[in-house]
């Protein structure tokens, strides 16, 4: 199977005008299969065992974790900026790969 990646990018402008900062985080999911199975459990797990090839589950596994990644930052990183008094406009972004692999399920 071809390495994939799920990749967040957050953008920093700490200055309007200014030429912007950016931080990329690359998630690769190890056990996407056993996190599918514990979060659908039952007929649910089954058909998405069946359904979706294993590099389809891994993004899909990837995509929920860096929504996660991405919820977490909106709540707290401008709230802690604040505190030390640093202005910023933060924009979060996730990028998907795309898929195109033929993948033996």
């Amino acid at each position: 199977m071809e390495n994939a990646n799920m990749n967040l990018k957050i953008k920093l402008d700490l200055e309007p005008g200014s030429n912007k900062m950016e931080i990329r985080i690359k998630i690769e999911v190890n056990n996407a299969d056993e996190v599918l199975k514990a979060h659908k459990g039952g007929v649910l797990g089954f058909i998405a065992d069946v359904v979706l090839s294993k590099a389809k589950k891994k993004q899909k596994v990837e995509k929920a974790v860096c929504e996660q990644i991405v919820l977490g930052l909106e709540e707290d990183l401008p709230r802690r900026l604040e505190e030390e008094m640093v202005k910023t406009t933060i924009k979060y972004e996730i990028i998907e790969p795309e898929l195109n692999i033929v993948d033996q399920a």
